[in-house]
C-alpha cells in the first residue's frame, strides 16, 4: 500500500474504528479508493457483552 493512502485513512474513517477493525488493504481503482477492513473479533465480543 502506498504511504500517501495510509496517511489519508485517519481523515476518512472515524478514529474509534481501529478499536474494532484492522486495516488490511487499500487499493486505487480508476477514480475510487477501496478500503478493506477486517473485524477484530475480541473487541466486538467485548462491545456486545457490555449491552
Amino acid at each position: 500500500m502506498h504511504e500517501s493512502y495510509k496517511a489519508l485513512i485517519p481523515l476518512i474513517l472515524p478514529e474509534s474504528i481501529e478499536e474494532y477493525f484492522e486495516l488490511t488493504e487499500v487499493e486505487k481503482k480508476d477514480a475510487a479508493i477501496h478500503i478493506y477492513l477486517k473485524e477484530v473479533k475480541d473487541q466486538v465480543q467485548k462491545l456486545w457483552s457490555r449491552e
